[in-house]
């Protein structure tokens, strides 16, 4: 099996591990402007995975939260086919769970039942995806969090470490959402919140 891994930072490195202990046997491409020589890897510039000579690639997004909206071009560009999702083995998963192109859920997370998870989304380690819940494309799930049933959460938000979503809530697109708070309101499209009892607040103060 043959994998690239575009952008290899520290989320990159992060998605490898993983995915060498499922795929044991696999060849790795890394492709990434900043990093000459990886052990075990072939290094390639970034933009060479949407070249011809990697169409067999298995391909995985390596980019953090600072870079949703490349994250989603990256998959939006890209063959269904050549980009499924990775879900850890020890996810559990409820029936008709949907889980879009791109997507990685790290171990000892739980999707529940109809839950949609949409494109290029990060789903990290330990977070509860409640039943009947819709997460956007390219939006970033901390460790940890916990998102009650039937939430809407948009496109390229970013949701920090230990924060709870409550039941029914809608998440715009293009928001932060802070480490540990407690979401109990709906959140418009571009808006930064944080704590608990929850408070609209800059950016800069959130990341």
């Amino acid at each position: 099996m043959q994998i690239g891994i575009i952008g290899y930072g520290d989320l990159g490195k992060q998605l490898r591990s993983f995915l060498q202990q499922q795929y044991a046997d696999a060849v790795f491409t890394v492709f990434d402007d900043y990093t000459s020589v990886v052990a075990g890897a072939t290094v390639a510039p970034f933009d060479a995975y949407q070249q011809a000579a990697y169409a067999t690639h298995q391909l995985y997004i390596g980019l953090g939260y600072k870079h949703l909206a490349k994250r989603e071009t990256i998959v939006s560009a890209i063959n269904a086919g050549q980009m499924q999702p990775f879900i850890h083995p020890s996810v559990v998963q409820g029936v008709d769970v949907q889980i879009g192109a791109g997507s990685f859920v790290y171990p000892g997370s739980i999707i529940d039942h109809q839950a949609v998870i949409g494109k290029g989304v990060l789903i990290n380690n330990a977070v509860v995806v409640s039943h009947e819940t819709n997460i956007g494309d390219a939006t970033y799930v901390s460790p940890g969090v916990v998102i009650c049933g039937k939430a809407q959460i948009g496109k390229r938000c970013f949701i920090g470490a230990g924060a709870i979503i409550s039941n029914g809530v809608t998440i715009g697109d293009d928001v932060v959402i802070g480490i540990g708070s407690v979401i109990t309101k709906n959140v418009p499209s571009g808006a930064s919140v944080i704590g608990n009892p929850m408070r609209f607040t800059d950016k800069l103060n959130v990341l």
